[in-house]
C-alpha cells in the first residue's frame, strides 16, 4: 500500500486530499501463473488520519459495500448483460437503478427478485411505490 498526500487540483476531485494505492498479488494455485493489480482510492481525508491498517481496513470496507450494491443490481436486473453502447443511457440507467434499489432498500432488507418481479406484473403497484416510494405495496 502506498500513500500520497494530494490537491483537489492535481486530481481535479473537489475535497481530494490522500490518494490510497492498494497493491495486490495473486498466483493460480493450479498454473501457478501470478498477476497482480493496483487499486486507486481517493479521500478527503489527511493523509496522517489513519495508521496504514486503518488505511487498508477503509479500502476493504469500501469494496464490501460496492461488492454488496453490485451484486443486488446484477442479480435483480442483470446490469452485467446490458448491451447497450451509449454511455450517457447507461450511466442514467445506472442512476436509475442505484435511486430504486435506496428506495426499495430504505426500510431493511427485502426480497429485490420477488419484489421486482411483484412490480412487473402490478403495474399499478408500481406506480404507487414511486409515487410513495416509503410503503411497499
Amino acid at each position: 500500500m502506498t500513500l500520497a498526500a494530494v490537491t483537489p487540483a492535481q486530481l481535479g476531485f473537489p475535497h481530494a486530499a490522500t490518494v490510497v494505492a492498494v497493491h495486490s498479488a495473486v498466483t493460480d494455485k493450479k498454473t501457478g501463473a501470478a498477476s497482480g493489480e493496483t487499486r486507486l482510492f481517493v479521500s478527503s481525508a489527511a493523509r496522517t488520519a489513519c495508521t496504514p491498517r486503518q488505511w487498508l481496513a477503509r479500502c476493504r470496507g469500501h469494496w464490501s459495500v460496492e461488492s454488496a450494491n453490485h451484486y443486488r443490481r446484477d442479480v435483480t436486473w442483470r446490469e452485467d448483460a446490458e448491451l447497450g453502447r451509449n454511455v450517457r443511457r447507461a450511466c442514467n440507467l445506472a442512476l436509475l437503478r442505484s435511486a430504486l434499489l435506496g428506495a426499495l432498500l430504505r426500510d431493511g432488507p427485502v426480497n429485490l427478485s420477488a419484489l421486482s418481479q411483484h412490480y412487473a406484473f402490478h403495474p399499478p403497484a408500481a406506480l404507487r411505490f414511486l409515487r410513495h416510494p416509503h410503503a411497499h405495496s
